[in-house]
């Protein structure tokens, strides 16, 4: 599986290199579990389309009514996500894969593909969680990207991240390398259990923290100047200024004990298309 998965990735780039692929956290499923479809009714071919110029596929779905429906309730899902990111956040995802089976990793992504598994993905919460946690990695290896500067201690697989990439002084705040934490760091240095495997997660879980629950990663960051640091990176160099859930109070929140952000709910699902590119 890792052969083909390498072996995808090298003809979808002319690099000499080839980067790493980057997952949400493993599933814990057992076993295939059905997307859970909350309407019976269909959906337009307006309210499925995504709003975004890349191109979508989907594998493993039937042409059976059942089949056909969750399609149009993943799409659905996936148009209210894009719609409440930036616009230049999908810009470099040029490809958008959905795959009707169960797999280890919800979600795959680098800088310009995501793979989602929806069939080991529970609720609509979850789907949108896993899609905007990889369009973390896109942002971080796509759109944030330098090419002029010296090389760093970081590299994404063989492919070194360079100086003028901004990513850096995210990663530089907890991690000596992409994979060795500073001895210093500790867990309140970061949103989730997860984050803490390698620099480009802790990105990607920070991205997804910071847009679908900021009134937690604020909460957590009154613990940890590191935590503080990796909020306002985000904030100021990925958000241009733009907060969220600013009308919520985090001061339930207990920080330290939460793995995966991917499946934390999100408290106002129908609000996020009122939220669309502020």
């Amino acid at each position: 599986m890792l052969l083909s998965l390498l072996l995808w990735f090298h003809s979808m780039t002319s690099a000499p290199t080839l980067p790493a692929v980057h997952a949400a956290a493993p599933s814990t499923a057992p076993a295939r579990q059905e997307l859970t479809v909350t309407s019976v009714r269909k959906f337009s071919a307006v309210q499925s389309r995504l709003p975004w110029d890349g191109h979508f596929s989907a594998k493993n779905f039937k042409t059976a009514p059942g089949d056909r429906l969750e399609l149009y309730e993943i799409r659905k899902d996936l148009r209210t996500a894009i719609l409440s990111l930036p616009q230049e956040h999908t810009q470099f995802l040029g490809e958008l894969e959905v795959r009707n089976q169960s797999h280890q990793s919800r979600g795959l992504g680098n800088g310009h593909k995501i793979i989602l598994h929806t069939g080991t993905i529970d609720d609509e919460d979850e789907l949108i969680s896993v899609f905007v946690h990889e369009v973390g990695h896109v942002v971080d290896l796509g759109m944030i990207k330098g090419e002029n500067g010296k090389h760093t201690r970081f590299y994404d697989g063989p492919v070194p991240i360079y100086s003028d990439d901004s990513s850096v002084q995210f990663y530089r705040l907890s991690w000596v390398t992409a994979k060795q934490r500073k001895r210093v760091a500790n867990r309140d240095d970061f949103v989730s259990g997860y984050a803490m495997h390698n620099c480009f997660e802790d990105f990607a879980e920070s991205y997804t923290f910071y847009r679908l629950h900021g009134e937690k990663f604020r909460s957590a960051a009154e613990k940890s100047n590191i935590l503080q640091a990796k909020y306002d990176f985000l904030k100021r160099e990925v958000f241009d200024g733009v907060e969220f859930q600013l009308d919520k109070s985090g001061d339930g929140y207990v920080h330290g004990i939460l793995f995966d952000t991917t499946l934390l709910k999100i408290d106002t699902p129908h609000r996020f298309e009122v939220l669309a590119r502020n």
